[in-house]
């Protein structure tokens, strides 16, 4: 694998936890940025989202689920709406800190329907759903974790239909788990469409153009992102990337000379500093 496409894995690692709400949260970067494959397919066999919460319950620690307990127990005995909800919160936080993504995602969406949820409410148990997707291991169960965010980001649609990072969520579970991926690049669209600027929709509309090997696009976009945010370098390796595959070696090699110019960590300098002296040196 070559240095940069590592820097790539590791950014879409980091980035895709998402989570605004501070599980492993990167400061910079996508929310929702995507796996190299997309699953244009999925096999509706498994296990229900019920089995799955009680599998994820049954391995809990001692110590974690003793939390868990404390915490439920508090929930049930508040009165007051916002300090119900901000333990809801604090129990999702607890609970994707410690990987367990389902049941993070099922507590934010009780969050959602106990209190009466404001769209947000559900854009966010929209998010938990689809992290927990991304870190289901078994793949017969993946398509519950995705049907349960595109039910939660279309609910917080239907209560704030301009909610655009709702309208992201949705389309990226559109392209990602359906087979219907240009409902999902329409819905990023129209979020383009309602803020030019918006780097989640940009840099999505970017990764689906260069899996369909529109690299043309795909550039456009991320010479956009750059443009809007030029401390994003990330960029320039992305774009090195999709160069890589249209076989355009000098544009590949200015891009990750872009890239080093901009990079402060020693060790991804030196990585792809030896990447590109060995690309410089082949025909």
């Amino acid at each position: 694998m070559r240095p940069y496409q590592i820097v790539l894995l590791c950014l879409g690692a980091a980035c895709v936890v998402l989570l605004s709400f501070a599980d492993v949260t990167p400061s910079a970067g996508s929310r929702f940025l995507q796996k190299p494959e997309a699953k244009k397919e999925q096999q509706h066999e498994g296990h229900s989202i019920d089995e799955q919460l009680a599998a994820a319950r049954a391995r809990l620690t001692p110590a974690l689920a003793q939390a868990v307990a404390a915490w439920e127990k508090r929930i049930a005995s508040e009165e007051d709406p916002v300090k119900r909800s901000m333990a809801y919160d604090s129990l999702a936080t607890l609970l994707g800190r410690n990987r367990e993504m389902t049941l993070a995602a099922w507590y934010t969406q009780q969050r959602a329907e106990k209190s009466n949820g404001s769209g947000n409410d559900w854009k966010k148990a929209g998010e938990r759903w689809y992290a927990a997707a991304r870190f289901t291991k078994a793949e017969e169960d993946v398509h519950v974790h995705y049907d349960m965010a595109m039910q939660c980001f279309g609910k917080a649609l239907e209560m704030e239909p301009k909610n655009i990072e709702a309208k992201i969520g949705l389309g990226v579970c559109y392209v990602e788990a359906t087979d219907q991926p240009m409902q999902g690049i329409t819905l990023l669209k129209e979020a383009l469409e309602a803020d030019s600027t918006n780097v989640d929709a940009l840099l999505n509309l970017g990764l689906f153009a260069e899996r369909s090997q529109q690299y043309d696009k795909a550039l456009e976009r991320y010479r956009t992102i750059l443009r809007l945010h030029p401390d994003y370098i990330s960029m320039w390796l992305k774009m090195a990337e999709v160069y890589e595959a249209m076989g355009d070696k000098a544009n590949t090699v200015a891009c990750l000379e872009k890239y080093l110019a901009l990079e402060t960590d020693p060790v991804m300098k030196n990585d792809i500093e030896n990447y590109l002296s060995r690309l410089k040196n082949t025909n």
